[in-house]
């Protein structure tokens, strides 16, 4: 296959696209699809397949779809992977073992504040998939694979190979989010402590084992300046295949960061993604809709039953920081970067949406953290805008509040730790 030199991408438009509706496709025919499709009338009558080579066919298909899988991702990855290596040169390796060192002891603490041993709730089930990831029936976890097949071709299969390879990943983001921190926000350790409280970093420690964290290292490398639009793209495209719940702060981050070429490519991506989840459902919305209920309702439904539920889980993502978020969304304005407004806003309105399709309401809120560390960067680029001593006083306020998960359909989940504890304490106190 032919690669354009600058860009890394398929020659034409036609190939790369052909590529995408191939993964997606994979992706979408799951073990009971296929066997409806093979054993259905018409395919039978067309192919005039005798029972034995159809039953050949599906015991067959796990191990095509994962080299096709397989083949397909590589592809893609390929304008990243080779930013990446390009990269490699102007990266001094000490200063990628301090930002290691600092993930590592920020982990860590985190640790202490909030921390469950294992897979937790959906996480035993991608650590489930992660044994036999092609074969596999339509579940609402089921076309979140990359995560999972990361992990088979690394054989951390299984509960606890598969959380160390969550945990692994967790470190990982926690670095690549220090080294943003460096060169952009500049918050001194503790603040950047505090940072973590916030429930995009400190859920992974609260209930381990979601694809989350791998969409959240996409996001997080689309944000550097190290990698062009066509590698950001990859990125975008890959965060897909790991979670959909990537669209929205994907369309925002594709419209901020991606060249206009790049924009319309991730919008036909996100197209075509839709319509082959769309065809693969049987030409039907409601299996589509009912990876978006709870117990048969919908979850504005629950909003609407517990509407202070749901308040709880928007302010605990931030806690303290939605002060630094609105401030620094107002700062942006008055001083006409209408481009960093346009995208911290677009990050809140993106993540407000996701809550109404989802249970985990702090969860889903904390996918806003692309925003807030506009907001943070944009407030520390005007030093005189805000009191050094105030903006002090909301990261240590923020520290002190305890995280914990908010679930609209089931309430506040603690995890054990320091969080837990002062949570009871001050809940005595009450």
């Amino acid at each position: 296959m032919q690669f354009n030199v600058k860009t890394g991408k398929p020659q034409t438009n036609f190939t790369f696209y052909a590529i995408i509706i191939v993964l997606f496709t994979v992706v979408q025919i799951t073990e009971d699809v296929l066997q409806h499709v093979v054993k259905s009338p018409w395919m039978v009558t067309t192919l005039k397949l005798p029972g034995d080579r159809s039953d050949a066919l599906l015991e067959g298909a796990p191990l095509f779809k994962c080299i096709v899988f397989v083949l397909c991702v590589s592809i893609l990855s390929f304008p990243f992977i080779r930013d990446l290596y390009k990269n490699l040169g102007t990266i001094k390796l000490c200063r990628l073992g301090l930002s290691f060192v600092g993930g590592l002891g920020t982990a860590i603490i985190l640790g202490f504040l909030a921390f469950c041993i294992g897979e937790d709730g959906m996480g035993t089930n991608y650590a489930r998939i992660s044994e036999r990831p092609f074969n596999q029936g339509t579940t609402e976890y089921s076309t979140r694979l990359l995560m999972p097949v990361i992990a088979y071709i690394l054989h951390l299969r299984g509960f606890w190979l598969y959380y160390l390879f969550f945990i692994i990943l967790t470190i990982i983001f926690i670095a690549l989010l220090l080294g943003w921190n460096d060169t952009n926000t500049h918050l001194n350790f503790f603040q950047f402590v505090s940072l973590c409280t916030s429930s995009f970093v400190i859920f992974q420690f609260e209930t381990p084992g979601y694809p989350d964290i791998l969409v959240f290292i996409f996001f997080i490398l689309v944000m550097c300046c190290r990698f062009n639009s066509s590698a950001k793209l990859s990125l975008l495209i890959l965060a897909l295949i790991a979670h959909e719940s990537s669209i929205l702060i994907g369309l925002v981050l594709a419209w901020r960061y991606l060249e206009k070429d790049d924009v319309f490519t991730y919008v036909v991506t996100v197209i075509l993604y839709g319509v082959v989840w769309f065809i693969a459902s049987g030409f039907s919305v409601n299996p589509i809709l009912a990876a978006h209920t709870i117990e048969g309702r919908p979850v504005i439904a629950w909003i609407l039953q517990s509407p202070l539920q749901g308040i709880i889980g928007l302010l605990i993502s931030f806690k303290a920081l939605w002060i630094l978020l609105g401030f620094g969304a107002v700062l942006a304005f008055r001083q006409k970067l209408f481009a960093d407004t346009g995208f911290i806003v677009g990050c809140i309105i993106a993540s407000l949406v996701m809550t109404l399709l989802g249970a985990d309401t702090s969860r889903l809120m904390g996918y806003a953290f692309p925003g807030l560390l506009v907001a943070i960067g944009t407030i520390k680029s005007m030093p005189g805008k805000m009191n050094k001593n105030i903006f002090s006083l909301i990261f240590l306020i923020n520290l002190c509040i305890p995280s914990f998960n908010s679930v609209i359909s089931s309430g506040i989940f603690l995890a054990p730790g320091l969080y837990e504890i002062i949570y009871h304490w001050l809940g005595s106190l009450v």
